[in-house]
């Protein structure tokens, strides 16, 4: 568990939008739902490649899901 919160503690986040301040203990979970948002999404990649047929189809789903995760 410590290697995979150091790879999150050192991956660049977009804290883009984050309504709280840097000292502020909210600022930080508002970090940590998006790296967790994130990686989940990174997960599903790898899921929906494995499950796919085409790897069209696949990369039109991982597309959807990427640009969900813009909104």
């Amino acid at each position: 568990m410590k290697e995979q919160f150091d790879d999150w503690w050192d991956a660049p986040i977009d804290m883009t939008g984050n309504p709280f301040r840097q000292d502020c203990a909210a600022y930080w979970a508002w970090a940590g739902w998006k790296a967790g948002a994130a990686a989940e999404r990174k997960a599903i990649e790898s899921i929906v490649y494995g499950l796919c047929i085409s790897d069209n189809n696949a990369q039109e789903i991982v597309d959807a899901i990427r640009k969900r995760g813009q909104e």
